[in-house]
């Protein structure tokens, strides 16, 4: 967020057995939803996330006023577009409902996945 650039990191070689646990925004997009064995999705709504960015990220982006808008206009913009056209909740093997950081839940669990 700081600085909204690629990360460039040296290749790491990981045994067959490994687990790589990979945390990220868009990670179900069709070019690389195969990438992966098992998918957990952390549903959160917009409102809350956008609270929760605001509160977080107001400092760096000039202001509560900055903040929500980029939220607004930028950041969710984009997560709608991916939920609408990826749906990630259908296609996870696990949802969990996170608008409730206290009270986390299993919303859904589809063992079939991907």
């Amino acid at each position: 967020m700081a600085s909204d650039t690629p990360v460039d990191e040296p290749t790491v070689q990981l045994q067959q057995s490994a687990v790589l646990i990979v945390d990220g925004t868009f990670l179900q997009k069709p070019e690389i939803a195969d990438l992966w064995d098992t998918t957990i999705f952390v549903h959160t709504s917009l409102d809350v996330a956008r609270r929760r960015g605001v509160a977080r990220d107001a400092e760096a982006l000039g202001g509560n006023e900055q903040a929500d808008n980029a939220f607004k206009v930028r950041y969710h913009a984009a997560s709608q577009m991916y939920l609408d056209e990826v749906r990630p909740a259908e296609r996870a093997s696990l949802v969990f409902d996170n608008d409730d950081l206290d009270h986390p839940s299993v919303r859904m669990a589809h063992p079939e996945s991907p």
